[in-house]
C-alpha cells in the first residue's frame, strides 16, 4: 500500500535550521494510489440498477457516495448544452420519488453514476438536424425531489424563499461532506498541488496556534488535546494565504465540516462519533438551550431529521447519546436521542441494532424521513 505525505512542514523546518554545510534536499511528489473504482466514477460509469445501493436513502456504489444522471440526451443535446438550467437533465443524489418511478420504467441503462463533485457533467447526443454526434460539459441542476426527500438544509420544511435558497445554492462538494458519515470511502479530490494555497510558514504558524489554544475547539468547546489529529486551524474567509489573527479559528473536524468556506471537509463516521462522545464526556451537551445548539452539536447527516422536529415543535433531542447495557457498558451511540421515550435515530446499523437489543426503539435516518408521523408518535 502506498502512502502519500505532505512534506511542506518538514521543508519549512529545514529552512529554519540551516546546516553548517548546505546540501541538497529534493522533494519528489508521486501521485497517490487511487483505487480504479474512484477513477472510473470520476469519469462516469454505467452500472446496472442492482449495483446502486439505496438503503440509506442516498445513492452509493461500492461504498462510494455517487450521483446519477442521464448522459445521452439524444437530440436535446444542443439545447441542454446551451441552456442547461432549463433544458439539461437533472442529476439525482437520493432515491427520490422520481428515481423510483424511473426504476419501474427500466430506464437505468441510460444512466451514469459518478462521484465527481465539480458540478460539471459530460452530456452527449446527436444534432437534431444532421444527426452528427455532439458532446460537451454543462453545469446541471440537482433534482428537487431528491433534496425534498432528504429534507436537505430544511428544503421540504422551509418556505418558498428558503427552498429557492437551498436549490440555487446547492453545492455538490458541500452535499457530499454533509453525508460523509454514511460512507466508508470519501470522494477523491481533484489532483493538484494544494500546498501552493498556503504560505511557506503555515506549518509552523498553525502548529503554534494549536498549542496556544490547547487543542480546544473554538466553536463547540471540545477538548481534543488527547486526539490532536482531529483539531484543525481554519481560514474563516477561505483564503488560505490570509493568516491574519482575525481570519483564523481552531476547530474540531466536525465543526470544520460545517464551516461555510470548508466545502470539501469529509469526515468519517467514527471520527464524528469520537467527537460526539468527547462532548458528552466533557458535559458540553448538557442542557442545550436552543435548536441552534442541537444543530451545532450533531452530525450534519441527521440535520434533515432535526429540521422536521423543529418545525413540528417536538421536544429537542439529546445529541451523541451513549446506549448502555445492563452492565453499564457503552454498546452504542445514537446521533439523536429522546431518553425519556427511549427513542433515537442512528446512522450506523450496528448502533441501531445494539440500541434495540437494550430496550430502545432506534431507527435510521431514512426510516425517520420516510415516515415522520410514525416517528413523531414516539417522541410526543
Amino acid at each position: 500500500m502506498k502512502l502519500s505525505f505532505d512534506m511542506a512542514a518538514l521543508q519549512a523546518a529545514i529552512d529554519m535550521m540551516p546546516p553548517d554545510k548546505l546540501g541538497q534536499f529534493n522533494l519528489q511528489y508521486t501521485p497517490s494510489n487511487i483505487d480504479p473504482i474512484d477513477i472510473e466514477l470520476g469519469q462516469g460509469k454505467i452500472v446496472e440498477l442492482k449495483d446502486v445501493d439505496t438503503d440509506t436513502g442516498l445513492l452509493s456504489y461500492k461504498g462510494r457516495q455517487v450521483l446519477l444522471y442521464i448522459q445521452d440526451v439524444g437530440t436535446s443535446v444542443v439545447a441542454a448544452l446551451n441552456n442547461p438550467d432549463k433544458s439539461g437533465p437533472k442529476y439525482h443524489v437520493a432515491d427520490c420519488a422520481k428515481l423510483k418511478g424511473m426504476r419501474t420504467q427500466g430506464l437505468f441503462e441510460r444512466y451514469v453514476v459518478t462521484n465527481d463533485v465539480s458540478g460539471e457533467f459530460l452530456i452527449t447526443g446527436t444534432h437534431y438536424i444532421d444527426g452528427r454526434d455532439i458532446e460537451g460539459r454543462a453545469r446541471l441542476n440537482v433534482c428537487k425531489s431528491c433534496i425534498r426527500a432528504l429534507n436537505y438544509q430544511g428544503y421540504s420544511t422551509g418556505d418558498a424563499a428558503q427552498k429557492d435558497a437551498v436549490f440555487n445554492g446547492f453545492d455538490m462538494a458541500r452535499f457530499f461532506s454533509t453525508y460523509s458519515s454514511f460512507f466508508p470511502h470519501m470522494p477523491q479530490r481533484k489532483s493538484g498541488d494544494t500546498r501552493k494555497d498556503f504560505t511557506d510558514d503555515w506549518g509552523k504558524l498553525s502548529a503554534k496556534y494549536k498549542v496556544e489554544h490547547k487543542y480546544c475547539c473554538e466553536q463547540c468547546g471540545v477538548d481534543l488535546s488527547k486526539h490532536k489529529v482531529h483539531y484543525h486551524v481554519h481560514h474563516i474567509n477561505g483564503i488560505k494565504h490570509d493568516n491574519s489573527p482575525s481570519n483564523l479559528v481552531g476547530v474540531c473536524a466536525d465543526c470544520l465540516s460545517k464551516e461555510r468556506t470548508a466545502k470539501e471537509s469529509y469526515v468519517m463516521h467514527d471520527v464524528r462519533q469520537l467527537i460526539a462522545g468527547l462532548r458528552r464526556e466533557q458535559s458540553l451537551t448538557e442542557e442545550l438551550g436552543s435548536w441552534d445548539d442541537v444543530f451545532e452539536f450533531t452530525d450534519p447527516a441527521v440535520h434533515g431529521v432535526l429540521h422536521h422536529c423543529q418545525k413540528a415543535k417536538v421536544r429537542m433531542p439529546e445529541p451523541g447519546y451513549d446506549i448502555q447495557n445492563t452492565n453499564q457498558e457503552i454498546v452504542a451511540l445514537l446521533e439523536l436521542a429522546w431518553p425519556n421515550r427511549k427513542f433515537g435515530v442512528g446512522i450506523a446499523a450496528s448502533d441501531i441494532v445494539q440500541a434495540n437489543e437494550n430496550g430502545w426503539y432506534a431507527i435510521s435516518v431514512q426510516e425517520f424521513l420516510s415516515d415522520t408521523k410514525h416517528a413523531f408518535a414516539w417522541i410526543r
